[in-house]
């Protein structure tokens, strides 16, 4: 491939965001009132160009036009939606409550990798959605149901919950259970899940001091981080 810093490269570059710009100035509504709307969505946020810029006339508009028509979205093109807004941090209460409404009504449909996905935004921008009170509470007895199915996505969504002052004891108590811990050992992701069920426990000790139940077993804590990271490290990993 030709290398990152060649005219050439530079000057497409230029030219596509040129026309990404020109988009924006268009009336958005065109993609909005399209009887293939998920398609068009998933189209536009699929595109890593659209994704690296923060583009705030669509979102503008997104905002008004998604409570309205969010029923009618598949899982995978919210779940994009929820990727952009928190890459982009955009604490925009219209579409952060539409996402909580989406996970309280179709929840327990969803895969825990999807749940985490949509969960996220709350979590990095520290968002109490409108209906916590019971999102809160449906996503606790989902994970009930759910917790070996994915530990990795289990673990991410209690480690948001956490980050939002919601502290699900059942879900801690099947985490830190020999069990849970039996089936992460034996996937090949165990590395990583023993990094952030690490990190939980210590969430646990700061945030939970009032939690009586299971801990994490010291012989499987280890560091999250291997070595610190630069702010461009965390802001590419978080």
């Amino acid at each position: 491939g030709l290398p990152g810093e060649s005219p050439l490269v530079r000057v497409l570059e230029d030219e596509s965001r040129s026309r990404l710009g020109r988009f924006n100035q268009k009336d958005v509504s065109m993609v909005f009132s399209s009887e293939a709307n998920n398609k068009a969505l998933e189209a536009i946020f699929s595109s890593q160009l659209f994704y690296e810029n923060r583009q705030e006339r669509f979102i503008r508009s997104m905002a008004e036009w998604l409570p309205r028509k969010a029923e009618n979205l598949t899982p995978y093109t919210m779940a994009l939606i929820a990727k952009y807004v928190a890459r982009h941090r955009l604490r925009e209460p219209r579409l952060l409550d539409t996402i909580a409404n989406f996970l309280l009504k179709r929840g327990e449909q969803l895969d825990s990798k999807v749940i985490q996905k949509l969960v996220f935004p709350f979590s990095r921008m520290n968002y109490r959605p409108s209906n916590h009170g019971e999102l809160f509470p449906k996503l606790e007895a989902i994970l009930e149901q759910k917790a070996g199915s994915s530990p990795l996505a289990t673990v991410n969504i209690l480690m948001s919950m956490f980050q939002l002052s919601h502290f699900p004891q059942t879900v801690l108590h099947q985490v830190f259970s020999p069990g849970f811990i039996t089936n992460v050992m034996s996937t090949p992701y165990a590395l990583i899940v023993r990094r952030y069920l690490s990190l939980l426990d210590a969430a646990v000790e700061l945030e939970f001091r009032e939690y009586s139940g299971p801990r994490l077993d010291p012989r499987y804590r280890v560091l999250m981080f291997e070595h610190a990271l630069t702010a461009d490290e965390a802001n590419r990993k978080y």
